[in-house]
Parts: C-alpha cells; structure tokens; sequence
C-alpha cells in the first residue's frame, strides 16, 4: 500500500488520485475521504506494509513516520518532471519564481510559492520554489537550470544546524548533469557539480555577466530580477523587461495612515536576514521596528549588531519576545515588550511623529497567526484603525 504522512496542502493534492493511506496525528480514528483514500492516526504506520511513502514537506525528520519510513521520496521525486526551474536560497525565493513565471511564455509557477506540483499543468514549464524541506527529502529529482540565492541562517530549530540546512539547499546540484546550469553565489563556487556553474557575489556581476541594460528593481528586489532575466536570456538569448512586474504584498510594502505617517509590511521577513535588507532601505530615518514571533532557534546577536547602527525602537512581539528582549537589554537598544501586534501598534501610534514605523519581525508567524499574510493584514487593519 502506498502511504502518504501528513494532510496538508501537499499530499492532499496528490491524494485526490485515491489508494492512498494518509497518515496524519490529528487524525484519532481511522476513516475514509471522498477519493477512497484510508485516514489513519500516525501510529498505525507499519512499515513491513509500505511499498511508497511521501511526506508533507514540513513534517520533521525527526517525526516517528520519517524515521520508520523505508521508501521515502518527495513529491518532487514522484512527479520528477523532465524539464524544471529550481529556485531556492533564504529569501526572494517567492518573488524570483513569480518574476520568472511573469517572463517565461507557457509557464506555470508551484511548489512552495502554494501551487502542490499535483495540481500543475504537465503541458507547461515548470517553475518550482523549492524550500529546504522539500530539497532535504528529495533523492531523484534535479532541475534543469538551478537558482541558488544567498543562504543565511533560517529554519535551524527544522534542519538542527546552519551547515545542514546549507547542505539541504546545495543538494540539488549534486543530482544535475553537464547540460544543466546553476547560478550560484560565488561562495559557493567550488561545490561539486556536473552542472555549467554561473557564480555572482552581488547584483552587478551578473547585469555584467549577460549585459542586462534594463533593469527596473532596486535592491532588495534587484537580485531577484537579475536572476529571473538571466533564466530567460540562457532560454532565449535575449534580454526580456520586467516593466508591468507587481511585487507581492507584504515584501517591504509602504503604505501611509491618515496623518500621512509611513508604515512598512513587511511581514514575510520572517529571518533576520529579511529584516536586515529592509533596515537597510530606511538608514537615514527614525525606525520604528516591530520584531518578534518563533525565531525558528536562529542566531539573533547578528541582527542586534545590525540594529546598534540604527536609530531605532524595538516594540516586541511574539513567543520568543524574551530572546529579542535579552539582547536589547544586552545591546542597549530602546525598546518596549508589547507581547501582540494590537499593542505593537497601539504604542507606535502614541508616539510616532516622523521617521518609518516597520513590521519586520525576523521570525515566523505561526505563534500567533495562520501565516506571514494573515499577520500582515491584520498589521494593515491595526493601522487603518488608528
């Protein structure tokens, strides 16, 4: 029988083909769905009676399921499509997929972007956010061409150190050929690979690389329109303009409040790497800065040296506020322990005059909200009310 771990967004796409045993905790009885497939409490996975199993991208490799698991493949491996674009790295992972998709004729982007590969169109190129998760489970599949954007500490408390989360998004390579093309950060430029290595260490070597004369997006954008351009020009050997592109919501987005203050969304910053290239975009100005959530067992103290450089007041939220608030102690930063977004937004408005106030939490989410978006729009809401 064929077993899939989890029921979220991934395996239930697969599982609308039927003759699937899922196996999910939330799960206490077994039952059955509306495709036929068999619904079964985690603990009644018996490995002798597997002959396939996926997982949902998420789930652990610690999780009990993972560890009996003797045929264990991603979706990637299951779907493996003959011709893909791979893009990961720490983050513009999202806005690269999307620019690309925007460039490519016959294209369709899924993967981690929240389009399940069981749901896509076998008939168009395939263009695939790819998370570490997903790399650290994957065995057979491997993209065509590789896009590798910076990698900075994240999702440690998952991968349990900075080098295996590393290793998990370098693995794809050392599945490519001679006839697939990875472009990389130079760091990086040694690795072991059959693919045609294209390295940058910023921006401009690869505007120089493919001499590029339009380019739209500054930074932190830039990088991520740079690569999308690059993809299409290896395709079609010329260059392809972004004019008309929209960055999604919640990635550095400025909007103002009736007293004409600017307030920045910028909630999918959800590592502090993300939080460290939207300060920057603000130096010269007074900050208001809203941090806090799970900081998924990152190293914060880079982010502190960071912040020691700005003019800045940290309101703190979330279930590792205490973390955020050792350090500030610790760095001499002004901040005030607000525990909620509501109350964040409550005392920033009491004193808020000039300058930026930012939603930049360096941390995931799902302590207090559903998702990074959720989190962003109840900001929006919070500011509109003031």
């Amino acid at each position: 029988m064929r077993s899939l771990f989890g029921y979220g967004g991934t395996t239930k796409a697969i599982a609308k083909e039927g003759k699937w045993n899922i196996y999910d905790d939330k799960f206490t009885s077994i039952s059955k769905d509306e495709y036929g497939n068999t619904l079964l409490p985690s603990k009644e996975f018996n490995p002798e009676l597997s002959s396939l199993e996926i997982t949902s991208p998420g789930i652990s490799p610690n999780n009990p399921l993972i560890q009996k698991a003797q045929n264990l493949i991603s979706d990637y491996d299951y779907y493996n499509p003959k011709f893909s674009i791979w893009i990961t790295g720490t983050n513009g992972k999202t806005t690269t997929t999307e620019m690309i998709n925007f460039l490519l004729p016959n294209s369709q982007a899924g993967g981690n972007i929240g389009n399940p590969l069981a749901n896509m169109d076998k008939n168009k190129l395939w263009i695939l956010e790819t998370s570490s998760f997903t790399l650290h489970y994957t065995k057979i599949a491997k993209p065509n061409i590789f896009v590798l954007l910076p990698i900075t500490p994240d999702h440690i408390s998952w991968h349990g150190s900075f080098e295996e989360y590393k290793k998990a998004k370098l693995s794809a390579m050392d599945r490519m050929s001679e006839r697939d093309i990875a472009i990389i950060p130079n760091e990086f430029r040694d690795y072991p690979t059959s693919a045609y290595k294209i390295t940058y260490s910023s921006s401009e070597d690869l505007i120089q690389y493919f001499d590029f004369k339009d380019i739209i997006f500054d930074e932190p954008f830039r990088l991520d329109e740079v690569l999308a351009k690059a993809v299409y020009k290896i395709l079609y050997l010329e260059e392809k303009s972004l004019k008309g592109f929209k960055i999604d919501p919640h990635k550095i987005e400025e909007f103002y409040d009736k007293q004409k203050r600017l307030w920045v969304d910028d909630s999918k910053a959800t590592n502090i790497d993300a939080t460290i290239q939207a300060l920057k975009k603000y130096k010269n100005k007074n900050i208001y800065l809203i941090l806090g959530g799970d900081s998924k067992g990152q190293n914060l103290i880079p982010l502190f040296e960071e912040l020691k450089n700005y003019q800045i007041e940290l309101f703190l939220i979330g279930k590792d506020m205490p973390l955020f608030e050792k350090l500030a102690k610790q760095y001499n930063i002004k901040h005030q322990n607000c525990e909620t977004l509501d109350k964040a937004v409550q005392n920033i408005d009491l004193k808020f005059k000039n300058g930026v106030a930012l939603l930049s939490p360096a941390s995931a989410s799902l302590d207090q909200f559903t998702s990074y978006k959720q989190r962003g729009e109840v900001f929006k809401k919070l500011v509109n009310n003031c």
